[in-house]
């Protein structure tokens, strides 16, 4: 239901401005969230710093859904990259 999609697409190319770029990058992704619905579409995760927590947060109440659905179709958890649901089953290993 959001109308605009934002995305930061911070580059430099001088290593000296590591701290600093990520800082500002960070600061201004914060000062977004108030316009945010909360939701992040996860082609553009970021630096995928909050692992389980942003695939949560991204699916919002449908997230337990999707477990079992996934521990239905796949319970070994073969399709596994990149922003992963985990399987809501015992079966799954930690791959």
């Amino acid at each position: 239901n959001a109308e605009y999609h934002l995305a930061f697409f911070s580059t430099w190319t001088d290593p000296e401005d590591n701290d600093r770029n990520v800082r500002w990058s960070r600061n201004a992704w914060q000062e977004m969230k108030k316009f945010s619905t909360g939701a992040t579409y996860l082609n553009f995760p970021g630096f995928g710093e909050e692992k389980e927590d942003l695939v949560r947060s991204s699916y919002g109440p449908n997230y337990e859904r999707l477990t079992r659905l996934k521990a239905e179709y796949d319970p070994d958890n073969l399709f596994r990259v990149n922003q992963n649901i985990k399987p809501a089953t015992s079966r799954y290993v930690g791959i």
